[in-house]
């Protein structure tokens, strides 16, 4: 046989029938069709299936998105809830618990950092019912990181009466890495994205954002680490703290983008009404000459001068407000878009939007 065949591998293991076999030729083609194995010789077609008209699918049907928490946690999918330190998500998740679960849907607390006595204390101030409640604490069991996702999955895959999972936090529940990129936390978390639709469940992870106050239009951007993080999930709760109150921004692929605020209480927080963020950042004065403007439309600035003045209105310095505060403040409402100009060199309420 000659060196330079290039069959001469495939000879040497299956014989060379390119001679004669039972007196007549035989293609070497088809010898190597019948006798190489089916990985080679029998590749499986595509069937293409994925690439379908539009038209199709614009006559599917679904059902109405149904929500464990209205407008902030859906029952099926995968979210974020992030917050800078010691803002209290803690207690805010523990209130979310007690929700879903007096609404006899089971959910499961992984509270990594936590041991019994922690758990057991926070439970206590909320008055927390433990019925429909798993708890994996932390500090009683040591996470083995690297092994952690088929733990959690073994077992929900044998609870499916399970409908809620949450971890605290989600550095905790995934393999250590000195330093995460994009890829990473995307490779990381797809299998929690995987285990999610497969159980039907929502599965929540908390992290962390920057420290300190957040204004308004900082939104998901504030969350610590890659934006692999943000593209990993599909709905982000944000807490932050805006003009001393704490409010939820809530952003996802299937939820409007809201802000709700958080209600303070002794322990955590009650969810409260949607916030027209537009005023975030407002300050005393500005909201006095926007509450003016509500009462009096189309009111020249000279005579809401005027009328604020009679009612006993200060400034933050104890003054009473000059035109020139007036004209800068009225400005800045016309670009926040909270005020309109009126007929008679006056204001009006901007309408909500719908």
């Amino acid at each position: 046989m000659m060196e330079d065949n290039p069959f001469s591998q495939i000879f040497d293991k299956y014989g060379d029938h390119t001679k004669e076999l039972h007196d007549e030729p035989v293609d070497e083609n088809n010898i190597l069709d019948e006798q190489l194995p089916e990985c080679i010789s029998g590749i499986e077609k595509l069937d293409y299936k994925m690439f379908r008209p539009m038209a199709e699918v614009m006559e599917k049907e679904f059902p109405p998105l149904k929500f464990l928490i209205p407008n902030i946690l859906l029952e099926v999918g995968t979210s974020v809830l992030a917050g800078p330190p010691k803002i209290g998500k803690s207690y805010f998740l523990l209130n979310l618990i007690g929700q879903i679960a007096r609404e006899d849907q089971k959910v499961f607390y992984f509270a990594g950092e936590d041991g019994d006595r922690r758990l057991q204390d926070r439970a206590k101030k909320l008055n927390l019912n433990p019925k429909n409640i798993i708890v994996y604490a932390g500090r009683e069991h040591p996470v083995d990181r690297n092994m952690f996702f088929d733990l959690v999955k073994g077992y929900l895959e044998k609870k499916r009466d399970i409908k809620v999972a949450i971890f605290d936090t989600m550095t905790l529940s995934l393999p250590p890495k000195p330093k995460r990129q994009y890829d990473d936390w995307v490779i990381d978390l797809q299998p929690w994205n995987d285990l999610a639709h497969e159980l039907e469940i929502q599965l929540l992870m908390v992290h962390h954002t920057r420290k300190g106050e957040v204004t308004d239009g900082a939104g998901d951007e504030a969350i610590l680490g890659s934006t692999g993080i943000n593209a990993s999930f599909e709905d982000i709760l944000m807490m932050q703290r805006v003009d001393g109150n704490v409010q939820l921004y809530v952003k996802g692929k299937n939820i409007p983008e809201n802000t709700i605020a958080l209600n303070k209480q002794e322990y955590g927080y009650t969810i409260g009404n949607e916030v027209n963020t537009s005023l975030n950042g407002l300050g005393k004065t500005s909201r006095a000459v926007l509450d003016c403007i509500m009462d009096n439309n189309d009111t020249a600035q000279f005579k809401m001068i005027k009328i604020m003045e009679d009612t006993g209105f200060r400034t933050e310095e104890g003054k009473p407000i000059q035109k020139p505060q007036m004209s800068e403040i009225c400005k800045n409402l016309l670009n926040r878009g909270l005020i309109c100009r009126g007929k008679n060199d006056g204001y009006y309420p901007a309408p909500k939007p719908e």
